[in-house]
């Protein structure tokens, strides 16, 4: 992994601004629907081609996927971490 990715904070919010980013949903979205139409528009022998695509359409659900598994650990991280209600009944001894 590179080195300007520091922490798992880092990395969840890099992330996020990506998967939030205009600019890479407009970018991940005509690539989907042009490769969906390369598709279409195969001749019935070109199965090479549209296997090339389908691989294509794949990695790029790869990579959305593997940016909401860093996302996935902000869950888990913030799932971990003890509420007010938590922290205010173990700090009397209520729970």
């Amino acid at each position: 992994m590179e080195n300007s990715v520091k922490t798992t904070d880092e990395l969840i919010a890099q992330a996020k601004q990506v998967l939030e980013n205009p600019a890479f949903k407009m970018a991940f979205d005509d690539l989907k629907e042009t490769n969906i139409k390369k598709i279409l528009q195969s001749g019935g022998r070109d199965t090479e081609g549209r296997e090339k695509v389908y691989w294509f359409l794949k990695a790029l659900e790869e990579l959305k996927g593997q940016l909401n598994v860093y996302l996935s650990e902000e869950i888990v991280k913030k799932s971990k971490e003890k509420t007010e209600d938590e922290k205010f009944s173990k700090k009397f001894d209520m729970a």
